[in-house]
Formats: structure tokens, sequence, C-alpha cells
């Protein structure tokens, strides 16, 4: 089942589901989990935005930006690694909390505040008026795993995790052409990046 991570293992915890998928890590002791992918994170700003020329958007320069971003709940070992990666040991400064990527960016169109997002799911979903931008590197990124309640593995659940491996190999996808061909001249020749498997 997709969704966000929290509701995924509660309904794993009240037997609702077998398997979930979630965004890593999970903190919660009794869950066990296989990773499947890794994604990079950009920054979604909007057009008038003082970074929206930039190549490529460097951590430090989002310590004082007004952030858009969900609530912890929702996901606290994604958010705690998203955070954790771009602003350290300090705290975004949220204006504004939505509960997915949607209103998110309706918020960054609104030119509310800026908004780091997965790169492909952005790229589906982002208004015309917003603009993604990448990081420099080391890149940001995020996970996507499958899980399950730990001592309750079936033969059912081993075969979707096998199914999984082999459809989606632990990669990083690397950064569409559309999203390359969006960015400013000197940011388009990046290359796409392997990825090492996390551990």
């Amino acid at each position: 089942m997709e969704g966000w991570t929290a509701l995924n293992i509660a309904m794993l915890h009240s037997r609702e589901i077998d398997v979930a998928f979630v965004r890593p890590p999970v903190y919660e002791w009794d869950i066990s989990t296989v990773q499947l992918l890794e994604e990079e994170l950009v920054v979604a700003l909007y057009h008038s935005h003082r970074l929206s020329n930039h190549a490529a958007i460097l951590p430090a320069d989002l310590r004082e930006e007004d952030v858009v971003l969900w609530p912890r709940e929702l996901g606290p070992g994604y958010y705690d690694r998203i955070v954790g990666q771009i602003w350290g040991n300090s705290r975004p400064r949220i204006v504004v909390e939505e509960p997915d990527d949607v209103q998110i960016l309706a918020e960054v169109a609104a030119a509310r505040g800026i908004a780091i997002v997965e790169l492909h799911r952005a790229i589906r979903i982002c208004p015309p008026t917003v603009l993604l931008r990448p990081f420099a590197a080391p890149v940001p990124k995020t996970g996507l795993a499958v899980a399950w309640l730990d001592g309750h593995s079936t033969a059912m659940i081993e075969d979707f995790v096998s199914i999984c491996r082999k459809v989606v190999p632990l990669k990083d996808f690397g950064r569409p052409n559309e999203f390359t061909e969006g960015l400013p001249s000197e940011a388009a020749p990046t290359k796409r990046r392997k990825s090492s498997s996390s551990g």
C-alpha cells in the first residue's frame, strides 16, 4: 500500500495490511524494511525567487529561507533525514505545513516559501510557475523501502519483496532530460550518477 509512512506503519501494526511502502529510516523497532531505491531531492522555487537563476543550490543558501513542508508526524524518519541533510543541526524556518506535495507546490507557486521535493514526482506535478533546482554535491537524497511487521514474514511477503527488488533495483534514477533542459546552462551537462547501496 502507498501513503504516508506513519499511516502505513500504523496499518501494519493493526494487521490491516501485510506490506507497505515507506520512506526510511523507520524508527519503529518491530518493522523490517528493504530499501528499493534512492532519489534526488531538489529545491522548488517561485519564478521571482533570488535563487531562481542559480545552477545549483547550496544548503547554506536556504538557511534563512521561508520553507513550506509537511508535518513531521506524517513520516518522522523521512522528515529528519531531509532536515539533517540540508539544515544539519539547525531547524528550517517553516511558514506553512501542508499534507502533500501538490498543496506544498501550490504554496510555493503563491510565493509563500521554498520547498524540498523528490525530483521525479515533482516533475510530474509541478505547476508551470514553479522552478526546480538541483543541489550542489553532495546531493541530498531520499529512499523508498518496502516494510512489514517483524516476525510476521510469510511466503507472500517474501515473494512481494523479491518482485520489488527485480522491478525496482536499488539505484539512483538520474536526472530526466526535461529537468536538465530547463536548468541554467552551466547546470545542464550534469552527468547521471550511480549511487551505492545504503545500509
